[in-house]
């Protein structure tokens, strides 16, 4: 039986887990409470993204939601909420009124220590939801031995994100349920430290880790991907890519691309989408972006999604943040993008997008038993 669950923060980074939230076995999402000042408060879910209403009506008031679950689940938040005065008091109260805690955000050993001894005297558990700690430990006791590239046999589809925060986790879990729908098995590794939560994996943790150099992580996440190829034999290997492709300006880098770059040596994909903001995009833009991607990360770009998510920024600022500006479903419908030879959708449209995938994966299969 599912938990009912409480998520705490609440905003658009967690919005496509309750569009999807078919795929969350244990949890059934009963409350979301939002900080009081962000906006969401009264609100659906839906509309922490300008999206089609979830269902579910969100809250500021985070005492009176526990009444309502068995279960909190404490989430990743694009907005900053200060672990210190906000996560660990709600964790805390929480278990101390005999609630399960699952956490997806990192913590210190020391608050690790804190939260399970807690839960132990309050009889409920404390789980950690983000793999990256154990993806680490692993890697550590891998690189001890002879580690090597493997080629990966299944067809490998990549989702990149020009930029952050431009649905690129939706898409793949979209995807996914595409690729399903059509007969196909999937192994999802999702961008996000949680898949699991999705019954997916995650973006390991040692991508992120200075432990490692970065040969190291690149000979490593192929090693990662091709243990989950043996063990599940999947039909298609879809893989999200954490971070941008390209810096944004000088303070703006996105990395620079750099997890993305060292997880294209590691494996080449098949096929690739690109996420990116919605704007006034000439023709040009396109001609001129796609080869210079497909040089960078050894990659074929089958086409672009285009997000609901514009900027207003001018180029002249110095912040170090793109100012966003969401755009509802209405207005991203109404948009038109360029007739290019790399096809561009908008969201609503991505399905397109996800056939054309199928196709040149087909087409490859036929070239390779001529």
């Amino acid at each position: 039986m599912r938990q009912k669950t409480l998520v705490y923060p609440y905003d658009r980074q967690f919005l496509p887990v309750l569009q999807f939230a078919d795929k969350v076995e244990k949890y059934e999402f009963c409350s979301l409470v939002s900080p009081s000042g962000w906006g969401l408060s009264g609100k659906d879910a839906g509309a922490a993204g300008l999206a089609t209403p979830v269902g579910i009506i969100v809250t500021d008031d985070f005492e009176a939601a526990l009444s309502e679950c068995e279960t909190v689940l404490v989430a990743q938040s694009d907005l900053p909420l200060s672990k210190e005065e906000h996560l660990l008091p709600c964790m805390r109260l929480a278990i101390e009124q005999g609630k399960h805690i699952v956490c997806t955000v990192e913590l210190t050993d020391e608050e690790i220590q804190m939260l399970s001894e807690l839960a132990d005297i309050n009889s409920v558990r404390f789980e950690i939801a983000n793999k990256r700690a154990d993806h680490v430990r692993l890697a550590k006791h891998a690189v001890e031995n002879t580690i090597a590239l493997h080629d990966i046999h299944a067809p490998v589809v990549m989702i990149f994100g020009l930029i952050e925060l431009v649905s690129k986790f939706a898409t793949q879990l979209a995807f996914e349920d595409y690729l399903v729908s059509q007969g196909y098995s999937v192994s999802l590794i999702t961008s996000r430290e949680y898949g699991e939560l999705l019954g997916a994996h995650s973006a390991p943790g040692f991508m992120f880790s200075k432990e490692f150099t970065e040969e190291e992580k690149i000979i490593l996440f192929n090693n990662y991907v091709k243990q989950i190829e043996l063990r599940e034999s999947p039909d298609v290997i879809l893989i999200g890519v954490p971070g941008g492709m390209l810096p944004t300006t000088n303070r703006i880098t996105n990395r620079f691309g750099i997890t993305a770059f060292e997880i294209t040596q590691g494996i080449t994909p098949d096929a690739s989408i690109v996420c990116t903001l919605c704007a006034e995009y000439s023709a040009e833009y396109f001609d001129n972006l796609t080869p210079l991607l497909n040089a960078k990360f050894s990659i074929e770009t089958t086409g672009y999604v285009v997000d609901n998510i514009a900027t207003t920024f001018s180029g002249q600022e110095q912040d170090e943040d793109l100012p966003m500006l969401l755009l509802d479903e209405a207005a991203l419908a109404s948009r038109t993008f360029p007739h290019v030879a790399t096809p561009v959708v908008s969201r609503l449209e991505r399905e397109k997008l996800f056939t054309d995938v199928i196709d040149q994966l087909a087409s490859y299969a036929d070239t390779m038993t001529l």
